[in-house]
């Protein structure tokens, strides 16, 4: 309620007929700031049943395709009234009249304006059908910020629409981007992308939360993919008691940090060239409260594991999927002697791209005088172009 203002006060509620003008009602002395109810008074053929006989004419209604579930079943003192979407058949009406009372009339019923159920379908009215068509209908989260991969041939009034109808529809997000450019071409070595604000807090600055973690991230300077939260848990899950693990191209963390949360008495070394990412890193550890377990280090690790972290990891994490293999030789630099663990993340194409990964990470571990032992798992982690995946493989080497 607004601060000030009376709490009783006349309001009115407009009433609405199907293909009839709007009717006024006055209603007076609501306990509410401002009000307006919009009910649809929509005449509809219906089936009337007695009450005791209302599950079984429910259930023949479905089974008949005949019940109209976007309006609500009515009811007196001794009848019941379901919606019907069409009028029943000769076949439909010998199964109705088997039930006893039942019989079809006409009633009005009420029923609320349906909102739309998606972004998609609240723009069916501002934008062409073959325009739609082309454009995606799902969108990544980061946070409060919703990022759209909108197709070049939408003007700008058209992507201002879709900012808004996400919104409206998504009452959790506060800023909608569109992705201006690929991962790398704002800057190639930190992964970083150019965003278009489409609508809400002009922003890149968010926090998000996974797996009951929290990151700060700016979007704008850091890399972060909210698609790979199911993969930063897998891995997290492998992690045993007082592991050292190294993060080679952390970011922001969310793998370093959630290690840190879910297990007891390890150190990860979490290493990234991006200065802001190390700033946001830093913060995300304090935030989580992992100071002992999560170790930033800003640098680069060609530089940084020969120096002081070589033969220290029982496990090495590689998500750079597309240079992994170009710092093979400094994973097995980092791995203990006697052996560990490298998950190791690339882009692969069809056909065959799991078999394309492992064939790949396998001779340049041997290239580079180490063995894999065994391949503990190869699979996809997303589609990133058509017939192209980001594969993860998991490797004991020795």
């Amino acid at each position: 309620m607004v601060r000030g203002s009376n709490p009783l006060r006349p309001v009115k509620i407009y009433l609405f007929f199907e293909e009839t003008a709007f009717v006024e009602h006055p209603l007076r002395f609501l306990n509410l700031e401002d009000l307006l109810v919009i009910l649809v008074m929509k005449r509809t053929l219906c089936l009337k049943s007695p009450k005791e006989e209302g599950e079984k004419v429910r259930k023949l209604l479905v089974k008949l395709n005949l019940l109209d579930v976007s309006v609500k079943i009515e009811r007196n003192k001794d009848h019941l009234f379901f919606p019907l979407l069409k009028k029943p058949n000769s076949q439909e009406m010998n199964k109705i009249g088997e039930i006893k009372g039942a019989e079809i009339c006409f009633k009005t019923f009420k029923t609320p304006i349906r909102k739309p159920k998606g972004f998609i379908e609240s723009l069916e009215n501002e934008i062409s059908f073959e325009k739609l068509s082309s454009l995606p209908h799902s969108f990544d989260i980061v946070g409060d910020i919703a990022i759209m991969e909108i197709p070049p041939e939408f003007s700008s009034s058209e992507k201002e629409l879709i900012g808004n109808a996400i919104l409206e529809t998504h009452k959790n997000i506060h800023t909608v981007l569109a992705k201006f450019s690929k991962i790398g071409e704002a800057n190639d070595v930190f992964r970083t992308r150019k965003f278009e604000h489409l609508a809400g807090e002009k922003k890149t600055t968010t926090v998000h939360k996974e797996f009951g973690c929290q990151y700060k991230i700016d979007l704008s300077k850091v890399y972060f993919s909210s698609r790979l939260s199911n993969e930063h848990n897998r891995v997290a899950s492998q992690v045993k008691q007082g592991e050292t693990i190294i993060d080679m191209f952390a970011g922001v963390g969310p793998f370093s940090i959630l290690i840190g949360k879910k297990v007891d008495k390890v150190v990860i070394y979490s290493i990234d060239i991006n200065s802001d990412a190390i700033s946001c890193l830093k913060e995300n550890v304090l935030i989580n409260k992992v100071e002992k377990q999560v170790i930033p280090i800003h640098g680069d690790v060609r530089k940084i594991i020969p120096d002081s972290l070589a033969g220290l990891a029982n496990r090495v994490i590689m998500d750079l999927p597309k240079s992994s293999i170009e710092f093979v030789d400094v994973a097995c630099l980092a791995i203990k002697p006697e052996g560990g663990v490298i998950h190791y993340y690339c882009f692969s194409q069809e056909p065959s791209p799991e078999e394309k990964a492992i064939r790949e990470i396998t001779s340049t571990v041997e290239f580079f005088g180490r063995n894999v032992v065994k391949v503990l798992e190869c699979r996809k982690v997303k589609t990133v172009a058509p017939f192209t995946y980001q594969i993860v493989v998991d490797t004991l080497i020795e």
